[in-house]
């Protein structure tokens, strides 16, 4: 539900951001596969081919350093990809336009090639800027598209029908496509040029004197420090400070210099699990998430942590660009070095062993640097340092994770909700709603017969105000979310066979229910249960509300089939099959939400009616609006003359219920008696309005009945 998301971006900056992270999110897959040849390129002990008898291992590994080359520039198209299509979609003001998304994925594509030109260092230094250059071509491409389209809005709209379609589609987008490549190419090599001079920079930082005077402590400190800003921004710290800062950098093979920084020294005690001091965040999120996908991403995170590899969680939840987790990405691992230096400073800790390599797993690398279990300690204190720092932010992160995803969820129960009956194939849609309806598809198919679904019973009183029927309806309460509105249920589950489940499992959930409350002693209740149009297809449906009441000694009028406007009702052969079958089985058949939509009239045209359910939004502003009074008067009038009860719902008031009862309505539903309720509940509801005693000494069977699949 991204998309979503970025609609409620305040600002254009904070749009540019919500569409970053959504990318890399998106990208996590081609992530998993860099880590894994990142590692095979990094093991720490490469001797480990000949130790097994394996030939000379140059050749794949050569195949492996260019496939990882190939990822880092892959990934980078793929973020600007990413983030073009998505702040062309969010931003909306192209809709009337016949510029295409496939257009501006094409000029992120040629834009990022463009780019690739005007990389700091050239192409050999691609894989430490390849992201950044994504996501800054992914927005101004979108953006330079939006100033072509508000400077000249009368060439972007395709009019007349002179010649083939296709051709002046492709010739008016040759000035859209060349302005957006000239403009976007102008930007990107005037951007390139802060870069370099951050490079240049770094490389005139030995000369500084403060730095000189401060020695290995400073640099080793200025060092963290840059490479954590670096990945902030998108940036690969690593490989661009190696690139860059050489001058500022000891020998690969120094443990520690006292003029320089080495890379030994900040890779043992800063970098512990990878830039940020993962070890700290992993075991912060273990400690304090609750969250289910950010448990499953530390868990993920944590093999490559190993070897020092981190960027699963730095493209996962993710750190880049994150207000968040900016200050204690940049706080711990400088805290770690520091412990390291202020021990060596101290004497405490002595470097006294070997170099090892960056991917050495932490602990051994500790142990090898300083020849015994001091470095392995540092280490250690260092992990639970920077977990302390990670804490308070990652528990801020989860409730902010927490509270998006809540309204995203919000969001999306509503639209599935209210989708218009033409535009429902929601399950076909590639988008976050999409995505949304077929998790929600998944999770309720599972969760159907267990605990989490079951069914509540609302009475209908008559003008007298007895109880005269009850309406079973659909209650999920999912693990995660809670109860979930049961219309985004129907509407997604009618696009599948789902629905039959349901609609087969309730029926049948009602039917016990009505035995049960039968055995206790209930005499006269009629029970309706919803029909979905679609369930009318399903050849088999009348013979297994046929099997139900004979199960459960059911007579047919006790049974009331509520025809539900979800869907218009099909005018296919065996619909009309279905409902003949229904018909002869004696079971009653009713509107519901009669007055609102198209298909009402059509229904009494189509099959006969027992009763009428007065659509609630029609009954809720009987008081204050006439119109919804002769409306009202109208159906009053109609169920009359053709000899059907009418039944309003959403009842809340004596007042309201005494004037519906004006216009016309026979039966009444809603909070002036009761909400919906348990079976049990029901059961001793209904005694107390009859006035007697509720036989509490009796056994109540009328718990929810096995799914069937009908």
């Amino acid at each position: 539900m991204q998309t979503m998301n970025l609609e409620r971006a305040g600002t254009r900056g904070q749009l540019w951001l919500s569409a970053s992270r959504d990318g890399m999110v998106m990208l996590l897959p081609l992530t998993f596969i860099r880590v894994v040849i990142t590692i095979v390129l990094n093991f720490p002990w490469n001797d480990w081919p000949h130790a097994w008898g394996m030939q000379s291992t140059a050749a794949w590994l050569l195949v492996a350093a260019r496939l990882d080359a190939s990822l880092g520039v892959i990934m980078g198209l793929g973020m600007a990809l990413c983030v073009g299509n998505r702040l062309y979609v969010a931003l909306k003001r192209v809709e009337s336009s016949w510029m295409t998304p496939m257009l501006v994925n094409l000029l992120c594509l040629v834009n990022f090639s463009v780019g690739m030109v005007f990389l700091v260092g050239g192409l050999e230094n691609s894989l430490g800027q390849s992201l950044l250059l994504g996501i800054l071509t992914g927005i101004l491409t979108v953006e330079v598209f939006h100033v072509y389209i508000r400077l000249m809005p009368g060439f972007t709209r395709l009019v007349g029908l002179d010649g083939s379609l296709l051709f002046r589609r492709s010739f008016y987008q040759l000035g859209p496509a060349a302005f957006v490549c000239v403009v976007t190419t102008l930007l990107i090599a005037l951007l390139s040029q802060l870069g370099t001079g951050f490079a240049h920079l770094l490389q005139m930082l030995p000369a500084f004197e403060p730095l000189r005077q401060g020695g290995a402590y400073a640099l080793n400190l200025l060092i963290v420090l840059v490479n954590q800003l670096l990945w902030l921004v998108g940036l690969h710290g690593g490989i661009l400070v190696e690139a860059f800062g050489s001058g500022l950098l000891a020998k690969p093979d120094v443990v520690f210099d006292a003029h320089l920084a080495s890379a030994n020294f900040v890779n043992t005690f800063a970098y512990l699990g990878g830039s940020g001091a993962t070890y700290g965040l992993l075991l912060a999120m273990w400690l304090v998430c609750k969250d289910a996908q950010m448990r499953r991403l530390g868990k993920y995170s944590v093999v490559p942590a190993v070897f020092n590899v981190n960027e699963i969680l730095v493209f996962g939840l993710p750190i880049i660009f994150s207000p968040i987790l900016l200050m204690p990405f940049l706080l711990a691992p400088l805290a770690c070095a520091l412990i390291a230096l202020l021990a060596h400073s101290a004497g405490w800790l002595v470097l006294s062993g070997q170099a090892v390599t960056w991917s050495t797993p932490i602990f051994i690398s500790g142990y090898v640097v300083s020849g015994g279990f001091v470095g392995v300690f540092t280490q250690l204190l260092g992990v639970l340092v920077s977990t302390a720092l990670y804490w308070p932010f990652v528990k801020r992160l989860q409730a902010e994770r927490s509270r998006v995803h809540a309204d995203t969820v919000t969001q999306a129960l509503v639209q599935l909700c209210h989708l218009e009956a033409p535009r429902r194939q929601v399950l076909q849609r590639f988008d976050e709603l999409g995505d949304f309806a077929r998790a929600l598809h998944a999770d309720f198919e599972a969760a159907l017969g267990t605990p989490q679904v079951f069914q509540v019973y609302q009475p209908k009183h008559d003008v007298r105000g007895r109880v005269c029927g009850v309406e079973a309806l659909l209650r999920w309460n999912h693990p995660v979310h809670g109860a979930i509105m049961p219309a985004a249920i129907i509407n997604v589950a009618e696009e599948t066979r789902l629905i039959n489940q349901i609609g087969n499992w309730s029926l049948e959930t009602a039917c016990a229910a009505l035995q049960g409350w039968k055995d206790q002693g209930v005499q006269g209740i009629c029970m309706s249960v919803n029909l979905s149009p679609v369930q009318l297809d399903d050849a088999s449906y009348a013979a297994f509300v046929g099997r139900c009441l004979a199960r459960f000694g059911l007579s047919p009028s006790e049974l009331e089939l509520e025809v539900t406007e979800g869907r218009t009702l099909a005018t296919t052969p065996q619909a009309d099959a279905t409902l003949r079958k229904l018909s002869a089985l004696g079971v009653l058949l009713s509107v519901d939400d009669f007055g609102m939509g198209s298909s009402s009239l059509l229904y009494m045209q189509r099959f006969e009616v027992s009763a009428i359910k007065i659509d609630g939004s029609l009954t809720q502003d009987v008081m204050n609006n006439s119109v919804c009074s002769d409306i009202i008067r109208s159906i009053g009038m109609l169920g009359k003359k053709q000899g059907v009860r009418v039944v309003a719902e959403f009842v809340e008031t004596a007042a309201q219920r005494d004037k519906l009862a004006q216009l016309g309505c026979d039966e009444f539903q809603g909070y002036l008696y009761s909400p919906a309720i348990s079976s049990k509940a029901f059961l001793v509801y209904w005694h107390q309005q009859e006035g007697r005693t509720f036989p509490e000494t009796r056994q109540v069977s009328c718990g929810n009945a096995a799914p069937h699949a009908g």
